[in-house]
């Protein structure tokens, strides 16, 4: 399954209460979110909490 769509299944999935798609969408992307969040804040601390907080919304 091509990637885009996959993510997209998963994000079906997920919209849909499914955890371990949830799961796998966070695992999948973490580490973007880590480099995105990291260029905009310097500390470490900092960069957790913001992705934490994308997480939870």
């Amino acid at each position: 399954m091509e990637k885009s769509m996959n993510n997209e299944f998963l994000i079906r999935r997920a919209k849909k209460d499914d955890k371990d798609a949830f799961c796998r969408l966070m695992d999948e992307h973490l580490q973007c979110m880590y480099k995105m969040a990291s260029a905009y804040l310097k500390n470490d601390e900092d960069v957790a909490d913001a992705i934490q907080d994308t997480i939870l919304s």
